[in-house]
């Protein structure tokens, strides 16, 4: 069997890109180990393949050094879809407060992929874009009846406030009362402004204060300013 010489010379043209883009990579992690990013993010950007989620992270971070945003979110979007925890964390934390949207798309896509872990950041990027509808109040209550104090924590926040669901003081104070009880310190403050208030149950001053000091103790600053002037309010009278 004999093969054309245009056929030949396709093959070793096809060979030849493949070690070319070999080569690139090999050059690029140089470059990038050795801090020359501008030669990283030249050599990158000709060859890195799409499922090469570590050098895709290191490109979106490149791209984030050259001010290119639109670059940065799609190769760490590229990343985070190949698993790189990394890189959805990063394309989180970078994006959760200026363009929400783009983190909620790439959360849901990952939910729906079977993810379930992204389901947390699916709840940030919805909440920091003030969408309490049906999809994040199901999603707060799944959580929340799964024992995720932060879900219950939130929920009960959303009773309290009657943000995607009516407001009902009973539920806002148990699903409060479930993430204080694990151990959430900013639902240990608002249960023990709940009993110093008279907000949601019978005004109880001595229970606040236990509830302001479990808070204080778990490192939240305003259950330590509500626990010294319940102290200091109870000293001067």
């Amino acid at each position: 069997m004999k093969l054309s010489r245009r056929i030949i010379i396709a093959a070793s043209r096809r060979q030849g890109l493949l070690l070319n883009d070999r080569i690139r990579r090999f050059l690029g992690d140089c470059s990038f180990d050795k801090g020359e990013y501008n030669t990283a993010l030249l050599l990158y950007s000709r060859a890195v393949r799409i499922d090469d989620s570590i050098r895709q992270e290191r490109l979106g971070t490149l791209y984030e050094m050259v001010g290119e945003e639109d670059q940065m979110a799609y190769h760490l979007m590229t990343a985070a879809r190949s698993g790189n925890r990394d890189a959805l964390e990063y394309f989180a934390t970078h994006f959760i407060g200026k363009a929400p949207e783009k983190v909620a798309e790439l959360a849901r896509e990952l939910v729906q992929a079977g993810d379930i872990s992204a389901e947390s950041l699916l709840i940030g990027s919805l909440e920091a874009m003030n969408r309490y509808d049906d999809e994040l109040i199901g999603l707060l209550l799944k959580g929340a009846e799964q024992g995720d104090a932060l879900a219950q924590f939130d929920l009960g926040c959303c009773y309290l406030d009657g943000k995607g669901v009516p407001q009902d003081h009973t539920r806002a104070y148990l699903w409060t009362l479930l993430a204080a009880m694990q151990g959430h310190p900013t639902a240990q403050n608002n249960i023990g402004y709940m009993y110093e208030t008279g907000i949601c149950v019978e005004q109880e001053r001595e229970r606040a204060a236990r509830w302001y000091l479990r808070a204080a103790s778990n490192g939240s600053v305003l259950g330590r300013e509500n626990i010294l002037e319940y102290l200091s309010v109870t000293c001067s009278e």
